[in-house]
């Protein structure tokens, strides 16, 4: 048998009552003993999403970029010589912060977010000349529709520049859909 001593000389409170330090000190050594059996036992990602399928850290286990992500028929798509009048015109019919240039098979050929918008028009006196192909970012950041939801939150968000929006593609590059960072957080809860 092994004791894991749990005591402490005095509470937090002024009146040394309420169980502050103590619940403290019961929750560390909880956990260190959660975690050291996950290692002893090798706990892995497919076991935390089976035993804690509702909570919003298994959620994004299990459910992958195809469960929350805009099918291709459902977003703004465009091609490269599309006008920019034509592009905002296509991203105000479909308002979910880009749209995805295809070139005329299908594949991904860039994509245009809203601050690719106001950057040209900060850059240029005169956009009605600007094609979708001269503002595109021409090789952005994608994910597979089989991937993890915590896979498409790290893409976002684990950068120097933070992105909003990845374009979801298949193994030969043909645009999909489109997943947000809004569709991520809105899916965990």
């Amino acid at each position: 048998d092994v004791v894991l001593n749990a005591s402490v000389r005095r509470e937090a409170d002024v009146l040394n009552l309420a169980p502050t330090s103590s619940s403290t000190v019961a929750m560390g050594i909880g956990d260190a003993l959660a975690i050291a059996l996950m290692g002893a036992r090798r706990f892995s990602h497919q076991d935390f999403a089976r035993f804690h399928p509702s909570g919003q850290l298994g959620r994004s286990l299990w459910l992958c970029v195809a469960d929350v992500m805009h099918e291709r028929s459902k977003t703004g798509c465009i091609l490269p010589d599309d006008s920019i009048r034509e592009v905002v015109m296509v991203m105000t019919q479909y308002p979910l912060g880009a749209a995805c240039v295809l070139d005329p098979g299908g594949m991904l050929a860039g994509i245009i977010t809203d601050g690719d918008l106001r950057r040209a028009l900060q850059q240029y006196d005169d956009i009605r000349p600007l094609s979708a192909r001269d503002i595109m970012t021409s090789r952005p950041v994608t994910i597979s529709p089989d991937a993890p939801l915590r896979e498409a939150e790290t893409l976002m968000e684990q950068r120097r520049s933070q992105i909003s929006v990845l374009p979801v593609v298949d193994r030969e590059h043909r645009y999909l859909g489109l997943v947000r960072i809004h569709d991520l957080y809105s899916s965990q809860q």
